[in-house]
């Protein structure tokens, strides 16, 4: 009789085992993802273009007014612009330059930093020296986009010896030589 408890317990742990296999066979999901991953051809390329001398205005009063200002031609590559040498002889004096920002790439770009400025010499006062540099397409604010294959900005540098302030026949006037470096930088990076 023991051994009829032992196979009649045996017997109903395997039919509660059975048991439990369907209801979790039946219980059961089986989820799965499947497809693929590609990536196009992407180019990177923000670049300057068309750097050009638009104006050289040079004052015509007075005597010698044949003494404009003189500029050297500066070495031009896709990313910079240097060696570029301005020399504004008389007040009223002032060269302008035009160029354009774009990106022909395939990824827009995001406008990270961007400095610029006239920093004098040691020693030297530039204060009747105006520089500028303006951009279309906010190129000048810190995290503007310039969108892929179609963005240009058009920029505007000059530089402007201030027009003598002196009247009268008896009065003089008086430059004192100056110099100073022109800086501008633009940090672009992937939007």
């Amino acid at each position: 009789m023991e051994n009829t408890k032992k196979s009649v317990l045996l017997a109903v742990l395997a039919v509660v085992v059975m048991g439990m296999t369907v209801a979790y066979a039946l219980l059961s999901t089986s989820l799965q993802i499947g497809g693929s991953v590609s990536v196009p051809d992407a180019t990177w390329d923000v670049h300057i273009e068309d750097f050009a001398r638009t104006s050289n205005v040079a004052n015509t009063s007075g005597s010698g007014a044949t003494n404009g200002a003189t500029v050297s031609n500066p070495t031009i590559s896709a990313t910079s612009i240097s060696n570029l040498g301005i020399t504004l002889n008389k007040p009223g004096d002032k060269v302008e330059y035009t160029f354009k920002i774009v990106n022909d790439g395939t990824i827009n770009a995001k406008l990270s930093s961007y400095t610029s400025g006239l920093t004098c010499a040691a020693g030297k006062d530039c204060s009747n020296i105006t520089y500028s540099l303006t951009c279309t397409n906010s190129m000048t604010t810190q995290n503007t986009v310039l969108i892929a294959e179609t963005g240009v900005a058009n920029c505007t540098l000059s530089a402007e010896l201030a027009p003598a302030t002196v009247s009268g026949a008896n009065q003089t006037y008086t430059q004192t030589s100056t110099s100073g470096t022109i800086n501008a930088e633009w940090v672009f990076v992937q939007e």
